[in-house]
């Protein structure tokens, strides 16, 4: 019994240490508003827009997640809010499981902004992250802000963890941009994406779900013991 109880303890005690900088979070969306630009005509609003790999339809539904790390350094900006390293992985599924994209985040920034110095503009967090692909003549990118006019959530300029889900308003914008090459030269071209975000959950880290099935197993095997 003593051998079980030290082992579980071992588990436990790795398993919430081992895990300490990585925070994921995931939202609930619906698509609200596609927008085509290109630098040859006006922007047009869209009902629907078909893309390589699915099409995207006003009402549909949305599903994100977005993981960082927070033991990242915060290099600190004018307007009273700091920049964090590009989000480790980001991933998108638009139009009830007809697009789905992101994985290993190329580039992209995270921002935070604490209340505390520019009251008028309340706490806000932005993840943007972006992927290339087709030899980079395609670039998509996944953007995400949080809101809170209250200026409650944040103190300092932290990367937040499951405070994220007290804030109050939030959006995404998915971008898919690149160009093409003619007789007439290069030519640019974007689909926005985008919607309110109307869920937000803070995912728990690996080492929860290992303590979690550690003090499972415990306590199955002093049932069965019983």
């Amino acid at each position: 019994m003593k051998s079980v109880l030290c082992a579980a303890a071992s588990v436990l005690t790795f398993t919430g240490t081992a895990q300490a900088v990585e925070r994921t979070f995931q939202f609930t969306s619906t698509v609200k508003q596609i927008v085509s630009k290109a630098d040859v005509v006006p922007d047009v609003e869209l009902s629907s827009i078909t893309l390589p790999f699915g099409t995207a339809t006003i009402g549909d539904a949305v599903t994100a997640t977005v993981t960082y790390d927070t033991s990242e350094e915060a290099h600190l900006a004018d307007w009273g809010g700091a920049n964090f390293r590009r989000p480790l992985s980001s991933f998108i599924n638009l139009g009830n499981g007809a697009i789905v994209r992101g994985g290993e985040a190329e580039g992209g920034v995270i921002w935070t902004h604490d209340n505390d110095l520019y009251p008028s503009m309340g706490d806000s967090f932005s993840s943007y992250a972006y992927f290339f692909r087709n030899n980079f003549s395609v670039r998509e990118m996944i953007s995400v802000r949080l809101e809170d006019t209250s200026g409650t959530v944040l103190n300092g300029y932290q990367l937040p963890g499951s405070e994220l889900t007290n804030f109050r308003a939030g959006s995404f914008t998915y971008s898919y941009e690149g160009y093409t090459l003619d007789a007439d030269g290069y030519h640019n071209f974007r689909w926005d994406i985008s919607g309110d975000i109307t869920a937000i959950s803070a995912v728990p880290e690996p080492g929860t779900y290992a303590m979690l099935l550690a003090g499972l197993g415990l306590v199955a095997w002093r049932r069965k013991r019983a």
